[in-house]
């Protein structure tokens, strides 16, 4: 019987189409089909129930820019990249249920591909392929508090090194919460660059664009200072 009614479900949104389904109420009951049909995980589902505001606070941010690509890693089922205002909306996640769930949802507005952050040849090779020279503003959030910021870090001057960032989106977590493996700080951001923007995403998240004009200089400077600090000098000039 369940295997008859999730058959109709899935020819049925095949036919009449993703807006359709999108504007159905019931989210509880499409977020179960749409797992169901695609596979992704059960984070994503936690993920569209929870973070209506986050989203909505998030592309507003990002579109303020007047970007021309925007590049979103852990786009989930895409709702917050097809939010923003910009000519090429790219998503990637490392689910592919997430991915083809995504794209049925959203491909209209926006493309979606199966890759980590740190699969950086991966990537490259994807954004190439679709002619993305540059990005505008590059999306790191959810997903970045269960990496260590050094790999964040590494990952992000392998792609700045070949296609030019000139923004990012990242997210805070405030100091009173807790619990996060590799929990990303506010002092932690000049790591990146200088901060720009910041507002309160939820009650437990803070988003910042940083723009990526100083990454090089302060990466180069951070290594110069490790060197020192091997070779025992006792200061150095950035």
């Amino acid at each position: 019987m369940f295997t008859d009614k999730l058959r109709f479900f899935r020819e049925r949104f095949r036919e009449r189409g993703a807006e359709l389904f999108l504007r159905a109420p019931f989210l509880n009951v499409k977020l179960f089909c749409l797992q169901r049909i695609f596979g992704f995980t059960q984070s994503n589902i936690v993920s569209a129930r929870q973070d209506e505001r986050y989203r909505t606070e998030a592309a507003a941010l990002i579109s303020m820019l007047k970007p021309q690509t925007v590049v979103e890693f852990g786009s989930g089922l895409g709702d917050m990249i097809a939010r923003v205002a910009a000519r090429k909306r790219i998503g990637f996640d490392i689910d592919q249920g997430a991915i083809s769930a995504a794209e049925f949802l959203r491909g209209k507005q926006a493309r979606f591909f199966c890759a980590g952050f740190l699969d950086s040849e991966i990537v490259l090779r994807t954004l190439a392929g679709i002619d993305v020279r540059s990005i505008d503003v590059l999306v790191l959030t959810n997903w970045i508090h269960k990496v260590p910021t050094d790999q964040i870090l590494r990952g992000l001057a392998a792609i700045h090194s070949r296609i030019p960032i000139r923004y990012l989106l990242l997210e805070t977590i405030k100091p009173e919460f807790t619990g996060c493996a590799h929990q990303l700080a506010a002092a932690d951001l000049t790591r990146f660059g200088d901060v720009l923007y910041e507002i309160e995403g939820d009650e437990v998240r803070s988003l910042h664009i940083v723009s990526m004009a100083t990454f090089e200089s302060n990466q180069l400077f951070r290594l110069r200072q490790a060197v020192a600090s091997a070779t025992g000098q006792t200061s150095i000039q950035p």
